[in-house]
């Protein structure tokens, strides 16, 4: 019996889910046998509904009897207007049409004909439009394709379907026609359906066809956590289809993405449908599970509606390749900045159409912020000799203002009590506004606690601190500040205060805390400088000032002592 073909329905992911709440089997010629293999396996405490109907003669009205003998759990006959329940058979009559209604009752019809009355597709049909996902149909041995229709209804709506395998089958007919029609999720040997029902009314996902198995381990290899979850993954119920129908442009594609040291992706068909390597993990951290099978607008939201024409002109057949883009991305459960090299590179099929892309990147961002702190704290070392403290203050916070990982930057000198603060200079931020105050108190309460900072410190709750508040170029929120006393080893005291703000999107590591130390410690620097300059003129001054001083006493002396 041929294996079915790809399912278009919206499938559930992962190896386990939602469990069936109605199971339905349907059958014909030989079928008593086979529902009494089936059903005698499922335990007392099966969750689900159960509903069968069956080609019924005049010997029929003796099934449920039989049944009951044969079976473990509760059989009854149908009635209009009954309730299906959990853990019960529900049967239908001999020549009747048997639908049940989304509130579980029962609805009777005359069918003497079955050929033509086809009751087996009316109750599948009926399961499918009142229970959809929740819907798992049966299709056994018999004659005839009464059952194909309503397979492919149930299936349509979400549901799932199993066949009866034809060696195992009296009469394959019914239960081929159902494959033939594309209705099947997975046809099982007679013995191997008891057990899938139990795993499908528990959440559990269906066994794999052996050519299913074979398929996914050929495509996705057998080594590594995605070609683990590519084993687990229940692929009929994704857009793709089981692996064993997807086309051969498609399985040596992803064959030649697991096999790539580097983070390597195909997204497929129209809704760009997700596959990555193991290497790509790393590139999404926080992402580990739920990915594959999956529109890419699901995976990634947060960049969905950036990327998206770009993508479009890779699906319309062109191929591109990028230096250090950034991205914000979701990572770890917060959104980052990313900086990636990368390919873009369409996958043609052999009809001269494209399937899908092949994406390959390179994550740049260490390189990127490396380049960016050098470049300013280049600046700020190049930048012209101060005057004063408040003179070079002044000036680097100018500078802090276009260093892209300074998002704010805020100065203040102490007075020579070390009580107070005064504003001396703020860039990303209003001066005098909340966050860079014209006076701070050194003392608690106020906006900044600076009176307990002696060594450079993180402040983490400014989004506490100054709700609403947003800083920088981008009006981030901010969410974090380092801040650097400023020491004068001369006076052996802080004289100022720099206030750094973290950008939200990095991660505040040591790289990153050991750039914000490295950029209070030459402000400092400068501060020192400066005040050593403005010492040194007050010397030279003072010098000079005592040397006016002896000259105006030596002329005096001389006047004073000249002849009488």
């Amino acid at each position: 019996m041929a294996q079915p073909e790809a399912s278009s329905g919206n499938g559930g992911q992962g190896s386990e889910g939602r469990g069936v709440e109605v199971v339905a089997l349907v059958t014909s010629a030989g079928g008593l046998e086979a529902l009494s293999g089936v059903l005698r396996v499922l335990p007392a405490d099966f969750p689900a509904a159960i509903v069968l109907a069956q080609h019924l003669g005049g010997q029929g009205s003796v099934l449920v009897d039989i049944l009951a003998r044969r079976i473990g759990l509760p059989v009854k006959w149908a009635c209009e207007g009954g309730r299906i329940q959990p853990g019960m058979v529900t049967v239908c009559p001999p020549r009747s049409a048997l639908e049940v209604l989304p509130d579980r009752t029962c609805a009777l019809r005359p069918a003497e004909r079955v050929q033509t009355e086809r009751p087996l597709d009316a109750l599948l049909t009926s399961i499918g439009d009142s229970f959809a996902g929740a819907s798992l149909a049966v299709v056994l041995t018999g004659m005839g394709s009464d059952g194909a229709a309503g397979a492919a209804a149930v299936r349509a709506a979400g549901g799932r379907v199993i066949a009866q395998s034809e060696e195992t089958a009296e009469f394959p007919a019914m239960p081929a026609a159902a494959v033939a029609a594309g209705a099947v999720d997975l046809v099982l040997p007679l013995y191997d359906i008891g057990p899938a029902l139990v795993d499908a009314a528990l959440g559990r996902r269906l066994p794999l066809a052996s050519d299913e198995t074979q398929a996914i381990r050929a495509t996705f290899g057998d080594e590594g956590v995605m070609a683990g979850q590519a084993a687990q993954l229940d692929w009929s119920r994704t857009p793709l289809g089981p692996v064993s129908s997807w086309s051969p442009t498609l399985r040596s594609v992803v064959r030649l993405m697991m096999a790539s040291p580097e983070p390597t992706f195909v997204f497929w068909g129209d809704d760009m449908l997700w596959l990555s390597n193991d290497a790509s993990l790393l590139f999404m951290p926080g992402r580990e599970g739920s990915l594959l099978g999956r529109p890419y607008a699901e995976v990634v939201p947060e960049v969905w509606d950036e990327v998206r024409p770009q993508y479009q002109r890779v699906l319309d057949g062109e191929a591109q390749q990028y230096h250090s883009v950034p991205y914000l991305y979701m990572r770890d459960g917060r959104m980052q900045k990313v900086w990636v090299h990368g390919t873009n590179t369409p996958i043609w099929e052999p009809d001269g159409t494209v399937g899908g892309i092949h994406r390959v990147i390179h994550e740049r961002t260490d390189e990127v912020l490396a380049a960016r702190r050098l470049s300013a704290l280049d600046a700020l070392a190049q930048a012209p000799r101060a005057d004063s403290r408040r003179e070079a203050l002044s000036g680097a916070v100018e500078m802090l203002g276009d260093a892209a990982d300074v998002v704010f930057a805020v100065a203040y000198l102490l007075d020579s009590s070390s009580t107070r603060a005064g504003l001396v200079a703020a860039a990303g931020v209003e001066p005098g506004g909340a966050l860079a105050p014209r006076e701070l108190p050194l003392l608690p309460g106020a906006a900044w606690p600076l009176h307990e900072v002696s060594e450079p410190v993180v402040v983490d709750d400014l989004s506490s601190r100054f709700p609403g508040h947003v800083v920088g170029t981008d009006q981030v929120t901010p969410g974090a500040a380092f801040v650097h006393p400023l020491h004068d080893d001369a006076e052996e005291r802080v004289v100022g205060m720099l206030i750094l703000g973290v950008d939200p999107y990095l991660n505040l590591d040591a790289r990153y805390r050991e750039f914000l130390m490295l950029v209070g410690d030459s402000v400092e620097g400068r501060m020192a400088d400066a005040q050593a300059r403005h010492r040194e003129r007050r010397r030279v001054e003072r010098l000079a000032e005592l040397d006016r001083a002896k000259t105006e006493f030596s002329r005096t002396s001389r006047t004073s002592s000249g002849p009488r």
